[in-house]
């Protein structure tokens, strides 16, 4: 056999920032439809989550 292991390291790549919105609903009732003009609406954000891709590399060479 004529091959050799060149490199095998593990490679971490920060791969984007993951951002999560949740619309929360109103907690007023409503009893009329034109009182609902106005009303507010709320989102929350959550905390950022960094994903990271886990790359292990392995090269050969055949001769």
């Amino acid at each position: 056999m004529n091959y050799f292991l060149i490199d095998n390291k593990l490679t971490i790549y920060p791969s984007y920032f993951k951002f999560h919105m949740r619309w929360l609903h109103s907690v007023t009732r409503i009893t009329y439809l034109s009182k609902l003009i106005g009303i507010p609406s709320f989102a929350a954000f959550l905390k950022l989550e960094l994903f990271r891709v886990y790359l292990l590399l392995t090269l050969f060479f055949i001769n």
